[in-house]
């Protein structure tokens, strides 16, 4: 029998049935090129075959006298083929080139307006102002115009030209790096970007001059709040500019500028020029020099003041002595009031200025937490805040949300229990003096219908008190609004923690690290999914901790 000749691929060659590929392609016998693609077009270099050369192929493919290509002509394709660069060879067009789109029926169309071309049909068709509104929209959703128009504006023309709109530009918060934090960029965007700016947060800006803040000052005149946090290189010429440029600037925040930013002079000129204007003032994290001076002028001029902050704030004097019924009632509308790490005690008053004063009525956040570089481990700092001083600041505040007592040595569960708060949301009594007595119990049982934040930690309650108190918390699970509990350093038993996770349904967080009470694999911090395996685990931990047991 004769040996039967097979192809490259192994396949035996048949001369009707041409292969897939060969080495030496005949005519008559190549695949079907890109001609056929519906998106294919002829490059400079492909010459269109005629009719005459295409009915004489047909008639050579039918009378089956196909002939080869002569051994010179190969040749010369060859080297053609090689003279062609890469640069000379046209690339298949793209299904959409970059100046026309698709429409709808699959035709390239190509738009115009104004000179300008647009990539997407919808651009064409979409009215300005239309697309002016979908991003104040965004806007106002991401709380304000950065980071969405700065990437907004590389889309396409129409986008960049929408986002320029100086109406975009009211809220800017310019402190996570979007861009260089430079005067330069002050100077560039307040003529073409901030003329309708209302807020704008510049917290961290090491390099913001007075420049800056002068370029702000003269573009933009219904700027209303500014937050300067962290630009130690402003100066008292910087606050002055604003001021007197200003005349919409209600909110100020200037800690951690400068110890000239917030002088005695400085301070007086700011609170005399904007007066009943000004709601929120910040100066913490500064050395204040003369702030009784300042402090008086507050009282004086500021009747509508809704916030202060003089947090981390150091005084010339080692502690710092505050007239509350007279800051009472110079500052009535008082809501937020931050004091934390300051040197600080209640300044001796009469009876009968006692009972004149109507208090802080519309108090919601009173932050007097102690850390330790006021207070390291003989809680110093905090000896000054008392339970009379506690009742003095909080006699009328029904309203009070939330209440920052941490570190504090001198208040008791006494003080804490006669406050006249009925709705308190956020309570932080962690390393508190309360711990050392009888009563907190009494607390979590007045609070835990409205408590969503509780910090119990690093507490070593007497006796039985502390149980009794989770139990309290536990208590009601249907009207439980608590989300994050801090036990981190407390006594706290495995059963109780099972009730506690029962009987708070909505706890998104739980502290529990070093916790001696509780078995291994629990003396951690558990948030979220952690916390949800941990409330359908809490059964199989507890059959391994009585066996162990």
């Amino acid at each position: 029998m004769p040996r039967r000749e097979k192809g490259i691929l192994g396949a035996p060659r048949d001369g009707k049935n041409p292969m897939l590929f060969s080495f030496s392609v005949r005519e008559g016998e190549e695949w079907q090129s890109d001609s056929s693609d519906s998106d294919w077009a002829p490059s400079d270099h492909d010459s269109p075959v005629d009719n005459g050369s295409k009915k004489a192929q047909n008639k050579r493919k039918s009378s089956g006298n196909q002939e080869t290509d002569s051994e010179s002509e190969r040749c010369k394709r060859s080297k053609s083929m090689k003279r062609l660069s890469s640069k000379d060879r046209r690339k298949k067009p793209s299904r959409l080139d970059d100046k026309s789109s698709l429409s709808n029926n699959g035709q390239k169309t190509t738009f115009e307006s104004g000179g300008e071309r647009y990539t997407d049909v919808w651009a064409k068709k979409m009215p300005p102002e239309i697309l002016l509104k979908i991003f104040q929209c965004v806007c106002r959703m991401d709380g304000g115009a950065l980071p969405f128009l700065a990437r907004a504006s590389k889309t396409c023309r129409l986008w960049r030209e929408v986002s320029q709109s100086p109406v975009l530009w009211h809220v800017v918060d310019m402190s996570f790096g979007w861009v260089k934090s430079t005067d330069s960029t002050l100077v560039y965007l307040c003529p073409n970007r901030f003329k309708c700016l209302r807020e704008i947060k510049l917290n961290g800006w090491k390099h913001l001059t007075n420049t800056g803040v002068q370029a702000i000052a003269d573009n933009c005149p219904e700027l209303h709040t500014i937050n300067l946090s962290g630009c130690s290189k402003v100066n008292s010429i910087g606050v002055k500019v604003l001021v007197d440029r200003c005349d919409c600037l209600h909110s100020l925040d200037l800690s951690a500028t400068s110890t000239d930013a917030v002088s005695s002079q400085s301070l007086k000129y700011l609170v005399e020029k904007v007066g009943p204007r000004l709601q929120a003032l910040a100066v913490g994290c500064n050395t204040l020099k003369g702030f009784n001076n300042s402090l008086n002028s507050i009282i004086e001029h500021c009747s509508n003041l809704l916030c202060f902050d003089a947090s981390n704030a150091n005084f010339m004097s080692d502690f710092f002595s505050l007239n509350i019924e007279r800051f009472q009632m110079g500052c009535p509308k008082l809501r937020i009031l931050r004091l934390a790490n300051t040197r600080l005690r209640g300044s001796n008053v009469t009876n009968a200025a006692k009972d004149q004063s109507l208090g802080f009525t519309d108090m919601q956040e009173l932050s007097l937490a102690v850390g330790a570089r006021v207070s390291p481990v003989t809680s110093a700092g905090g000896i000054g805040i008392d339970d009379e001083f506690l009742q003095r600041m909080l006699k009328t505040s029904s309203h009070l949300k939330l209440l920052d007592l941490r570190s504090c040595c001198s208040v008791t569960n006494h003080g804490i229990q006669h406050l006249p708060a009925t709705h308190l949301q956020q309570l932080f009594i962690s390393q508190c003096s309360i711990a050392r007595f009888e009563g907190i119990q009494v607390i979590m049982q007045k609070w835990q219908h409205s408590l969503v934040e509780l910090d119990l930690s690093w507490n070593i309650y007497p006796g039985a008190s502390f149980d009794i108190a989770m139990n309290k918390i536990a208590s009601n699970p249907q009207h439980s609004k608590l989300q994050i509990l801090n036990l981190s350093g407390t006594s706290i038993a495995f059963p109780r923690l099972k009730s506690i996770l029962e009987g708070c349904p909505h706890l998104k967080k739980l502290n529990l690290q070093s916790c001696r009470g509780l078995p291994r694999g629990m003396k951690k911090d558990f948030e979220g999914e952690t916390l949800n395996r941990l409330r359908e685990e809490i059964v199989t931990f507890g059959d391994e901790h009585d066996d162990r047991r």
